[in-house]
């Protein structure tokens, strides 16, 4: 959690990180080229919607009146997280195996019950 805090969301109030720029960053992870299992074909397809999706945050930082430096600085910035969340990604997957190793990861099934009823309650 210190990491998630101290870096991470400090990362994102700095940059003042907008709906859409996050968006744009989910789009970057979803549509990363280092998968090499896939054909030419599906890899022209992920090259052209990375693009697109460029294109779009730029268009996006235009349309709040940024100057083409201003572009490069914002994208900048917002692609200087994705190295932190892949930290952070590898931190949670690390902290789930040793959860899991331990049995940390098993539920109560009364807890279950009670959420439900929680949920139900408010409905």
């Amino acid at each position: 959690m210190h990491y998630v805090v101290n870096v991470v969301v400090t990362h994102m109030r700095n940059i003042n990180i907008t709906e859409m720029e996050l968006m744009a960053l989910f789009g970057m992870f979803i549509w990363k080229d280092t998968v090499n299992t896939i054909s030419h074909e599906t890899m022209g397809v992920v090259l052209r919607t990375r693009d697109n999706i460029l294109v779009d945050l730029h268009n996006y930082y235009r349309s709040l009146g940024l100057i083409e430096a201003e572009v490069t600085v914002k994208t900048a910035n917002l692609f200087f997280l994705m190295p932190k969340l892949e930290h952070l990604y590898r931190i949670m997957k690390e902290n789930y195996s040793v959860a899991s190793v331990f049995g940390m990861l098993d539920i109560n099934p009364s807890c279950c019950e009670k959420m439900s009823s929680i949920i139900n309650n408010r409905n």
